[in-house]
């Protein structure tokens, strides 16, 4: 079978093997080497960790792996690499970096606070000695040091890729214009005109993957300026939620992270409640037996089939599920109803070792299983939106609350989803009327977070009926969510969330526009405190300090995902797990009364 290579990577490794002063014999040999081992690209000669194995000269090989650092990618705190795009000759880069190293001058701190005299003795020549004071020259003329050099090592690309880019290009057109009867001059064969185009296609993603670099280092610099400014501010400002009480705890911001590192590991936590156990049963040989009792509740085994005498070093896998969990053991190999029912019955919650099972011989039943976990699973979730205005510490006056046209408050409901019309909505639509009666208003807020749903109960947007003083439409939405986003109109104000009167929310995130900044800088940002009740345990991401956000598409999905971790770690307190029960062992029995004999 004949190997297919990328032109244009291949194109690529040839440069780069010239650039460290292989001649073309020895390109050739090399490329031809790798090929065969399948390592056709850059890339793959960074990750491929057989060189030394390669039939190549010891010098060979070593080039290899000098050149195998300069392909990682970029560590703003490496000097050497720094060095690298800083040198224009590879074997002086490398002089340069072993007397650094040796000399203990390797970290930037340390270099940067290096006498001329220390330098003057590492054991480097005048050429080696001028690539490393141009570096130190640029490195000490800035504040930022590690931030500017990883910008001076992109600006370093994109202009020698510029200047690449424009050859490529006259020399493209040139070929073009002259047509087939270019392909009589020596130096544009057809193979060479597709090699100078393959090379045009890579300089201009190279170009474009630099430029998006650039303004992601040059952003990366405004934000961090900008967290030092909102740290010194945030310390002269009071929380925007109180505890009066032993039995909430407050998240107003973690010194020990930034929004940076959340955002890099944002995540959905408490994976246990995504997990479908009877998936990995469904293709295999398997049984399923059920028991149920009034005092134990619903029991639901599968075992999988296997024939003790063909297979008696294996077993079979049992999954156990009760009202109050699943659980997956092995036991011996067992085919036969008897043989399953002694085999796994040890493995069973002791009280329920006695129950009698019985073996379902319904096929239907196996597709009730799959039905029953996907029911388990969450997938929809209906958050509140409660907007208070300045002064408000009454519960009836914030449910009273309408919005005000083109305030932060809109502003934000726009930001944080977006406006649906109810009727006839076709998806997850959090328990609110999609009839066309207007029974719970005439709109919502809807929102997804990668493959899950989020429907908003927004206080403003349910109906306000004449004559209801309590308000009850609207607290009966808000008052049965888990996890409630408080709106402060004012940024001076304070939420004490005592003043409401439900018992099933169990996390408040509290949120204001900050209108200082908006009339500083002319962008949004939002302050934003947490409270959750006692029993639900802490959940990510973490807020950081400053708890300070700007209104921006990566806070958006920070914050879908703060509250959606809400619910789920206050499934795990003592109210809602047993409610929990309670559906499992509703929809098990259910599920086992639907059983045709």
């Amino acid at each position: 079978m004949d190997t297919i290579v990328d032109v244009a990577k291949i194109t690529e490794l040839r440069a780069t093997l010239k650039r460290f002063g292989l001649e073309k014999s020895e390109i050739r040999d090399v490329i031809l080497e790798l090929v065969v081992e399948g390592v056709d690209s850059l890339e793959a000669l960074a990750a491929f960790p057989g060189i030394n194995t390669l039939n190549l000269s010891p010098r060979l090989r070593s080039i290899l792996k000098q050149i195998v650092p300069t392909v990682s990618s970029f560590n703003p705190e490496d000097v050497f690499y720094a060095l690298d795009l800083f040198g224009s000759d590879p074997l002086a880069v490398s002089k340069v970096a072993k007397s650094l190293r040796y000399a203990k001058l390797d970290s930037w701190p340390a270099l940067l606070e290096a006498t001329e005299a220390e330098l003057g003795d590492i054991g480097l020549d005048s050429s080696q000695h001028k690539t490393l004071l141009q570096l130190l020259a640029f490195s000490k003329s800035v504040e930022e040091s590690t931030l500017t050099v990883e910008m001076a090592a992109i600006n370093t690309q994109i202009n020698n890729l510029q200047k690449r880019f424009s050859t490529i290009f006259e020399t493209l057109s040139r070929a073009k214009k002259m047509g087939s009867a270019g392909f009589r001059f020596p130096w544009c064969s057809a193979s060479e005109l597709n090699r100078i185009e393959e090379s045009y296609k890579l300089c201009s993603k190279n170009l474009q993957e630099l430029a998006k670099a650039h303004a992601k280092v040059e952003f990366a610099d405004m934000e961090k300026k900008i967290q030092r400014e909102l740290i010194a501010y945030e310390d002269h400002l009071s929380p925007i939620v109180v505890n009066d009480t032993a039995t909430s705890s407050i998240e107003l911001g973690n010194s020990n992270t930034t929004f940076s590192q959340q955002l890099y590991s944002l995540s959905i936590e408490n994976k246990e409640l995504d997990r479908k156990p009877y998936t990995s049963f469904v293709k295999k040989d398997h049984a399923i037996f059920v028991g149920e009792d009034d005092v134990h509740g619903p029991l639901i085994v599968a075992v999988t089939s296997m024939n003790p005498k063909t297979n008696p070093n294996m077993s079979s896998l049992v999954l156990i599920r009760t009202r109050e969990s699943d659980k997956i053991e092995r036991c011996p190999p067992c085919d036969r109803t008897k043989e399953m029912l002694s085999a796994f019955k040890p493995h069973l919650p002791t009280p329920m070792q006695n129950m009698k099972l019985t073996r379902v011989r319904d096929p239907a039943f196996q597709q009730s299983m799959v039905m029953l976990e996907d029911q388990l699973v969450v997938k929809q979730y209906k958050f509140g939106i409660l907007y208070v205005k300045q002064g408000q510490t009454k519960e009836n006056d914030m449910y009273a609350n309408s919005a005000s046209p083109g305030g932060d408050y809109e502003e934000f409901l726009n930001f944080i989803g977006r406006k649906i019309t109810l009727s006839s909505f076709p998806y997850f639509n959090g328990g609110l009327d999609v009839s066309g009666a207007n029974r719970t208003g005439e709109y919502s807020v809807y929102e997804k977070l990668d493959n899950l749903e989020v429907m908003f109960h927004v206080s403003t947007l349910l109906p306000d009926h004449e004559g209801d003083e309590q308000k009850l439409e609207r607290k009966r939405h808000l008052g049965n969510d888990i996890v409630v986003i408080v709106f402060l109109e004012s940024d001076e104000d304070t939420f004490n969330p005592s003043c409401l009167a439900t018992q099933f929310t169990y996390i408040f995130i509290v949120i204001t526009a900050d209108h200082r900044l908006k009339h500083r800088t002319g962008q949004t940002y939002y302050r934003v405190n947490v409270l959750s009740k006692v029993g639900v345990r802490s959940f990510g991401p973490a807020i950081p300090k400053p708890a300070i956000f700007r209104k921006s598409p990566e806070f958006k999905r920070f914050l879908l995902t703060k509250l959606v971790n809400g619910e789920r770690a206050a499934m795990t307190a003592e109210t809602f797990a047993k409610k929990s029960v309670d559906t499992r062992e509703k929809l098990f029995s259910y599920y086992i009364g639907q059983i045709k004999e």
